[in-house]
C-alpha cells in the first residue's frame, strides 16, 4: 500500500494554502465593494440562504465523502479504487435530483424566511448550486486521495477567480443585489464541473459501479449522518437564531465578522484536505504517528499567531475594509477567528476515532457541542446579538475538543502533550482580551513576545520542522 510521507503532506498543504490565500486575499480586498453595494440586510439575506443550502449539501452527501477516505486505502488495487470512484459518483448523481425539485418551491421558501417572495431567484440558484456541487464531489475526492493537490488547486483557483470576477460584475454593473453572490457561485461551480469532467474523461477510467461496495460504504457512512445535522446546528444555527430574534441586518453584521475569521479557515481547510491521505496511510507507521504531534503543535501555533494579530487589530481592519454600517462586526472577530484554531485542534485529534472506525463517538461529541451551542444561542442572542453568537461558537468548540481529546487518546493511544497545546492556545487568546483597548505599540510587543515564547517552548521540534521544510523544497526542485 502506498503511504504518504510528512514531506508530501507539507508540500500538499503548502500548495493548497498558497492558492487559497491568494483567493481569500483577493476576496478580502473586495470587502469594500460588497459593503458598498450590499446593505447589512441584503448581505444577511444572501448569507441566510447560503446557510440553509450548506446544511442541505452534506445531508445529501450522506457522509459518503468520509466513507471514500476510509475505504480508499483498504486495498492497493487500481480496480478497487475505480470502483470507489464510480460507485460514489453514481450515488451522488441520484441524490442531486432532490435540490432540482426543490426549485419548484423557491417562492414559498423565500416567503417563509423573509416574509417576501422577492428573493425566490436567490433560493433557486442556491439549490441548483447544491446539485452541481454533488456532481463535483467525487472528482475532488479522487484528486485528494491521489494527492494531486496541484491539479486540485489549479481547478479550484480558476473556479474561485471566476466567482470573484462575477461578483464584481453582478454587484457593480448589473446591480443584482443579494442574487449576485449566489449566482456567481452557481456559474463557477458549473465551470469547475466542466473542467473536472474533461480531465477525467481524458484519463479514461472504466465504469465500475459496485452495489455491494455501496452497501459497505453506506454502512460506514450512515451512522455519521446525525453528525451532519448536529454539525450544522453547531456551525450555522446561530444565523437562523439571529435572523429570528434580530433580523437579517444582524446576520449581515455577523457575516462580515465571519468573513474576516474565514481567512484563517483557508489554512485549516487546506491542511485538512492534504492531511487526510497522509494520516490514514500512516496510521500504523511509527514515524508517521510521531509526525502527528509535530503537525498539531506547530500548525496550532501558526494559526494562533494569525488569530492573535487579527483579534488585536480587528477594529482597524473593519474600519479600513468596510463602511460605517458594518463597524460593529469588529466585536465578533476575536471569538470567531480563535474558534477556527480550536476547530483545527479538534479535527486533528479526532483522527484517532476515525482510525479506530468508532464513528459513533463523533456523533456523541458533535451532539454535545451542538446542544451547548443552541442552548447558549437561545439564551444569549436575544440580548447579545452577533457578539453573543461568536462567543457561543468558541465555547461549543471547546466542549468538543475536550471530549475528543479524552476519547480519541483512548481509542488510538498517543501522547499529544495537551498541556503544552493548551498553553500555545490560551496565551494569545487571553492576551487578545487583555490588550483589546491598549495602544498599538503594546499589541505589537505582545505578538513578538508570543513568537519568542513559542521558539523557546518548541526549540527541539523547530529543527525537525525546518529539516522537513528543506527536504520538501529540495524534492520540489528535483521534480521541476
Amino acid at each position: 500500500m502506498k503511504t504518504y510521507k510528512l514531506s508530501d503532506f507539507i508540500k500538499s498543504s503548502f500548495v493548497l494554502v498558497l492558492s487559497n490565500l491568494l483567493l481569500k486575499s483577493i476576496n478580502f480586498f473586495l470587502l469594500p465593494l460588497y459593503t458598498v453595494y450590499l446593505t447589512p440586510k441584503l448581505l444577511g439575506v444572501s448569507d441566510s440562504i447560503t446557510n440553509i443550502t450548506s446544511f442541505l449539501f452534506p445531508l445529501l452527501v450522506l457522509c459518503m465523502d468520509s466513507a471514500y477516505s476510509a475505504f480508499y486505502f483498504d486495498e492497493d488495487r487500481q480496480d478497487f479504487k475505480e470502483k470507489i470512484f464510480f460507485t460514489t459518483r453514481q450515488f451522488l448523481r441520484l441524490t442531486s435530483l432532490l435540490p432540482v425539485f426543490g426549485v419548484l418551491w423557491s417562492k414559498n421558501i423565500s416567503y417563509n424566511l423573509f416574509g417576501s417572495h422577492d428573493y425566490y431567484l436567490v433560493v433557486a440558484f442556491a439549490l441548483l448550486s447544491v446539485s452541481v456541487n454533488l456532481w463535483l464531489l467525487p472528482y475532488l475526492l479522487e484528486l485528494r486521495m491521489q494527492n494531486k493537490m496541484v491539479i486540485y488547486s489549479v481547478i479550484h483557483l480558476g473556479s474561485a477567480l471566476l466567482m470573484i470576477l462575477l461578483n464584481v460584475v453582478f454587484l457593480r454593473y448589473c446591480k443584482l443585489g443579494s442574487l449576485s453572490l449566489v449566482l456567481s457561485l452557481f456559474i463557477s461551480h458549473c465551470a469547475q464541473l466542466l473542467g473536472l469532467m474533461l480531465l477525467f474523461r481524458k484519463i479514461k477510467i472504466k465504469n465500475k459501479f459496485d452495489n455491494s461496495l455501496l452497501k459497505q460504504m453506506l454502512q460506514f457512512a450512515l451512522p455519521l449522518l446525525p453528525t451532519v445535522v448536529l454539525a450544522w446546528v453547531l456551525n450555522m444555527s446561530d444565523r437562523m437564531i439571529l435572523l429570528h430574534f434580530c433580523g437579517a441586518d444582524e446576520v449581515g453584521i455577523y457575516g462580515i465578522g465571519f468573513r474576516f475569521a474565514n481567512i484563517l479557515n483557508v489554512i485549516v481547510s487546506a491542511v485538512y484536505t492534504a492531511y487526510t491521505p497522509f494520516a490514514f496511510s500512516n496510521k500504523s507507521n511509527k514515524r508517521g504517528k510521531q509526525a502527528y504531534r509535530v503537525t498539531l503543535h506547530w500548525l496550532t501555533a501558526g494559526l494562533a499567531i494569525v488569530a492573535l494579530i487579527a483579534a488585536l487589530f480587528a477594529r482597524e481592519l473593519v474600519t479600513l475594509m468596510t463602511t460605517e454600517a458594518y463597524f460593529r462586526s469588529a466585536y465578533v472577530i476575536r471569538d470567531l477567528i480563535f474558534s477556527q484554531v480550536v476547530f483545527f485542534m479538534y479535527t486533528i485529534i479526532s483522527y484517532g476515532i476515525h482510525f479506530a472506525k468508532q464513528t459513533k463517538y463523533v456523533t456523541y461529541i458533535t451532539f454535545a457541542g451542538a446542544a451547548t451551542n443552541i442552548l447558549l444561542n437561545l439564551w444569549l442572542i436575544p440580548n447579545g446579538g452577533a457578539q453573543a453568537a461568536a462567543l457561543t461558537t468558541i465555547v461549543s468548540y471547546f466542549v468538543m475538543l475536550i471530549l475528543t481529546a479524552i476519547i480519541s487518546t483512548k481509542l488510538y493511544p498517543y501522547d499529544y502533550k495537551l498541556f503544552e497545546l493548551s498553553t500555545i492556545f490560551f496565551a494569545p487568546y487571553l492576551g487578545s482580551i487583555l490588550l483589546e483597548s491598549s495602544r498599538i505599540v503594546f499589541k505589537i510587543i505582545f505578538v513578538v513576545l508570543y513568537i519568542l515564547f513559542l521558539i523557546i517552548l518548541k526549540k527541539k521540534e523547530l529543527s525537525i520542522v525546518l529539516k522537513l521544510g528543506r527536504e520538501t523544497i529540495a524534492r520540489m526542485k528535483k521534480k521541476e
